[in-house]
């Protein structure tokens, strides 16, 4: 790539931020210039710094916000124990009201103080990426592109455009109806619409008739190419991620097939240490060993333990909407390790489609599918063909180089028409 496009990076999570977004933004443009880019964001969590690259930006918050932030956090603490039971229709409602807390907070606006408003215009940017995704952030995306008169591009790895995480709260009319009008305002000043699959790209043009480059989420492979477990005689099930969305629901039905096998597999759970405190007690007497996660840059060193990857899914109908189109970060992961995944989840859902019709994964959606399923990996059946597809697949869509090149060449293009 010849000399890159300038880019200011504005969202509310930081790319260094430690989460699935964070690796996934990390990994887009890991090949881009670090001089630049520029990224500004709102969320003020500690970073990975010790990565950090490009000139990063944290909006400082008003009092107000600061002091919300940690009531809610505080409110979120506190309950989280009683909202991962059976949920009453007493904590459904602190649930919605901690929503409902979050999601005003997020209507604030934000301001940029004059320093970082002297170094945006000292960088000179090009063009604006945002995930959007937030009222507050789209809304300074939309005043950025106006003041500094450049396109934005817009990036969507969920689909939060058509239906929000929190979608069943009565409470979110407003905000949603706010979010619409601040998103349409923002893909107004859109050149190209970014999005995570090819199914999301085709609803996505339909729906808003703007460019759309297909952008699935990357990675190193260099970084995961690594050799077979050792035979043990027993067959490590390996899940590496977090509990929350009712994920600990799936596994459990996950565990309870591999018990059926008579010892001859085991699921191992790497999680954080709220999650395995949270969690383990609904998984006594079963073939489960808890592990604590691990920092992302030593994740192979799980994998390669793994005779098979497990992926789950929500099986919620409130939250399908929300991940209709999205694959998750640890996807491409998977399979470029070349391992026999498990894949759990809806069969309504892109990403299953995705799977199966490249076949790289033993699909379920059902309990007596997972059984056969599970019955299977444990036994000498050989996958060699599956994982080998598996390897071709993440060469062809998930690459990194390939497509931080294909996101160059599509600014590239963006600037010159603008």
């Amino acid at each position: 790539m010849e000399k890159c496009p300038r880019v200011l990076i504005v969202n509310a999570q930081s790319m260094y931020k430690k989460n699935a977004t964070g690796i996934t933004l990390q990994s887009i443009w890991s090949g881009w210039d670090a001089d630049c880019l520029f990224e500004v964001y709102s969320d003020p969590v500690v970073m990975d710094q010790c990565n950090q690259r490009i000139k990063s930006y944290c909006i400082p918050p008003s009092y107000i916000i600061r002091f919300s932030r940690g009531k809610v956090a505080q409110s979120i603490n506190s309950n989280i124990k009683a909202a991962s039971t059976q949920q009453s229709s007493n904590n459904k409602i602190k649930s919605y009201l901690r929503q409902f807390a979050v999601c005003t907070l997020d209507s604030i606006s934000v301001k940029l103080d004059k320093s970082t408003i002297d170094a945006i215009r000292d960088f000179h940017p090009q063009v604006i990426y945002t995930l959007g995704a937030s009222v507050s952030i789209m809304r300074l995306v939309n005043q950025l592109s106006m003041q500094l008169n450049i396109p934005v591009i817009m990036h969507f790895m969920d689909n939060w455009a058509e239906h929000i995480q929190w979608e069943d709260n009565p409470l979110l009319s407003l905000y949603k109806s706010s979010l619409k009008k601040k998103m349409l305002a923002c893909i107004k000043r859109c050149k190209l619409v970014v999005t995570i699959s090819s199914s999301m790209a085709e609803a996505y043009h339909e729906k808003f008739q703007k460019e759309t480059l297909v952008l699935m989420n990357t990675v190193d492979l260099s970084k995961f190419k690594g050799p077979a477990s050792k035979p043990t005689g027993i067959t490590h099930f390996v899940y590496a991620g977090g509990l929350h969305l009712d994920r600990w629901k799936a596994l459990k039905e996950i565990a309870e097939a591999i018990k059926k096998t008579d010892g001859k597999g085991i699921l191992d759970i790497f999680t954080s240490k709220d999650s395995i405190e949270l969690y383990h007690s609904n998984f006594k007497m079963l073939p489960v060993a808890f592990h604590e996660a691990v920092p992302h840059e030593h994740i192979n060193e799980v994998y390669q333990k793994a005779d098979v990857l497990v992926h789950t899914e929500v099986q919620s109908e409130k939250m399908k909407g929300f991940f209709k189109y999205s694959i998750s970060t640890k996807i491409p992961e998977y399979l470029a390790t070349e391992k026999p995944i498990l894949f759990y989840g809806p069969q309504d859902m892109k990403l299953f489609e995705y799977l199966l019709q490249n076949r790289v994964a033993l699909m379920a959606s059902a309990k007596e599918e997972l059984q056969c399923c599970v019955n299977r990996l444990v036994s000498d059946e050989d996958f060699t063909e599956m994982c080998e597809n598996a390897r071709c697949l993440a060469e062809k869509n998930h690459c990194a180089s390939e497509n931080q090149i294909k996101l160059y060449n599509a600014i590239e293009t963006v600037l010159l028409n603008s």
